[in-house]
């Protein structure tokens, strides 16, 4: 796992914040999240609409208890997209994770922290008593906001369902006669085809954001246990103090080259002189223009006077022969 790749910001929110973030990273990646979950559950949905053409509401009681199985392909590539990969939908399902499914269809299908338990079983692999250790950790705090993220997302499912049978109901031409319930309050046959058909649309516009809203709260929980956002300001300072010193390296060796270039090439340095060839090559840099120079200076002096003379003489007398000069 390469922190340096996670794609939001490793810091610590509150509950609810973190299940906002969630559904925008469904937002963000709704292409692969939704053909994760349309692949693997339309071929069952038409197979098992077959089977229960007269009865569908059976059909989708099953694909509703089928639930847990279905969100596990799209949390495992959200995992995956959380960290900068794009694992395809063929690929994702080779490696599709199949532990511990039983038990999440029999005593765990009515958990109601669902969306927050499955990365434990479906990432970490965990079971039994590992498992359960892992969640008492991970649930913390986070137990209430769980349990809210799964009310709100079926509140949602239902909103959805009642909106998409109104919506039929209103744009139904009266020609086709198809009515959701007959003269005696019952629901018709294609009253139960169109509950089964909003319901498991509704089901399946829900389904990514009630995953996402789980697996971000599960993100925070563990950027706040294992502090990530520690270890990402260290390693980016780390990272800063490494770009530097490259920098450093580069200004080196740029000014030793620089210097270098200055020096006498290696033709230059490697002729070897005798005494007539250095006595000339002596006689030729001093008749240039540094040393071929002369120049004639004139200045008053004291022809009787001698040099210890000159410094046995009072200060005063000194200053006055400079300043005559």
């Amino acid at each position: 796992m390469d922190l340096d790749k996670l794609q939001v910001n490793a810091s610590i929110r509150s509950g609810w914040q973190a299940v906002d973030l969630g559904f925008l990273m469904a937002r963000a990646w709704w292409r692969p999240l939704y053909a994760a979950t349309l692949v693997p559950i339309l071929p069952i949905a038409m197979l098992l609409l077959v089977v229960f053409a007269e009865r569908p509401f059976w059909a989708l009681f099953i694909l509703w208890w089928l639930l847990p199985f279905w969100e596990r392909l799209p949390l495992f590539i959200a995992s995956r997209l959380q960290f900068d990969e794009s694992p395809g939908i063929w690929a994702s399902m080779r490696a599709f994770p199949l532990k511990d499914v039983l038990p999440w269809l029999l005593w765990r299908r009515f958990s109601i922290q669902r969306a927050f338990d499955n990365p434990v079983t479906v990432l970490e692999e965990l079971k039994g008593k590992q498992r359960r250790a892992r969640l008492r950790v991970l649930h913390g705090k986070y137990s209430d906001v769980a349990l809210g993220n799964q009310f709100v997302c079926f509140c949602f499912e239902l909103i959805a369902c009642l909106g998409l049978m109104i919506l039929f109901d209103f744009f139904t031409p009266d020609a086709l006669d198809l009515k959701i319930y007959d003269s005696f309050d019952e629901v018709t046959l294609a009253g139960e085809w169109i509950y089964t058909l909003a319901a498991l649309a509704a089901m399946i516009l829900v389904l990514p954001f009630h995953t996402m809203g789980g697996f971000a709260l599960y993100l925070n929980r563990r950027i706040e246990l294992e502090a990530w956002d520690i270890e990402i300001s260290f390693r980016n300072l780390a990272q800063r103090r490494r770009q530097a010193a490259a920098a450093a390296m580069l200004a080196t060796v740029l000014l030793g080259g620089a210097i270098g270039l200055g020096l006498p090439g290696d033709a230059d340095a490697a002729v070897e002189h005798n005494h007539d060839s250095a006595r000339q090559l002596i006689e030729e840099v001093l008749s240039g223009p540094d040393f071929g120079e002369e120049r004639v200076v004139r200045k008053w002096r004291f022809k009787v006077w001698s040099v210890e003379e000159v410094e046995s003489l009072p200060e005063w007398l000194i200053d006055f022969v400079e300043w005559w000069e």
